[in-house]
């Protein structure tokens, strides 16, 4: 849970992304709701969007980082030292038609709270110049993240990479535009990693990565509640939850998914 309110907090003034501009076939997608109905929907200070969160009893949020330190995050994890780390998808729709895109000014930071006060005051730079990266997770010896066309693994001393990355896992990126590629890499109760529009589950072991079989489901973003079921959506469902652990039923060869 705290993990995710912090996400939440992170993107705060992220604008929302955009998609392209109309394509040849795509001009009779008129929107559902009249443009003059939707209220307005301005860009808030942290200060004020703070104000805007209705809170349970019991609860308290705080902000932990927000621009000018971080620039478009869209995914993150924590290391065995509290440190956060996240992807800065610099290159996504610079314009309403996405000129641009395929060149690499995406970054992973690493944000620290150095002196226990609740809130980022130091950012290092792991790596830049990646097209599109949108998914990783943090190992005691290295990274794994997913960029525009691979699943890669680069090992760290520290904050600092060694060598160069190394594809992890072949044909993780498979087909579509940049909304429609897998990412996630969350890991459930179960220790595998699970990926939004995939359906592939993946584990580590030694150096070595396994990849199973799993129902393919999501299209951006995964993730898991207290009791390991898991959450994801799409553009036309916000929120999509299954009632029991992943691959629970895989065995049962009657199971149509």
């Amino acid at each position: 849970m705290t993990n995710r309110i912090l996400f939440a907090l992170i993107l705060l003034s992220f604008p929302l992304l955009a998609l392209q501009g109309n394509r040849k076939g795509h001009d009779n997608m008129n929107p559902v709701v009249p443009a003059e109905l939707v209220p307005p929907a301005p860009v808030l200070s942290v200060q004020d969007a703070m104000k805007s969160f209705e809170i349970a009893d019991g609860v308290a949020i705080a902000p932990f980082a927000a621009e000018p330190m971080i620039e478009k995050p869209v995914a993150l994890d924590y290391d065995p030292a509290g440190r956060l780390w996240i992807c800065e998808m610099i290159g996504y729709m610079l314009d309403i038609d996405g000129n641009g895109e395929d060149e690499p000014h995406g970054r992973i930071v690493v944000l620290e709270d150095t002196n226990a006060d609740g809130k980022a005051d130091k950012r290092t730079v792991f790596m830049d110049k990646l097209l599109l990266p949108r998914a990783l997770f943090v190992y005691p010896d290295g990274l794994l993240f997913a960029d525009q066309e691979a699943l890669r693994f680069v090992k760290r001393d520290g904050l600092k990479p060694v060598g160069e990355p190394l594809v992890a896992v072949k044909d993780y990126i498979q087909g579509g535009n940049v909304e429609h590629r897998a990412n996630g890499l969350v890991r459930g109760l179960d220790n595998w990693l699970y990926n939004a529009k995939s359906s592939q589950r993946i584990r580590r072991n030694g150096d070595k990565w396994i990849v199973e079989k799993t129902p393919f489901r999501g299209q951006w973003g995964v993730a898991f509640d207290n009791f390991g079921r898991i959450y994801t959506n799409n553009n036309s469902q916000f929120l999509v939850g299954e009632t029991i652990a992943p691959n629970l039923l895989e065995g049962n060869t009657a199971l149509d998914t």
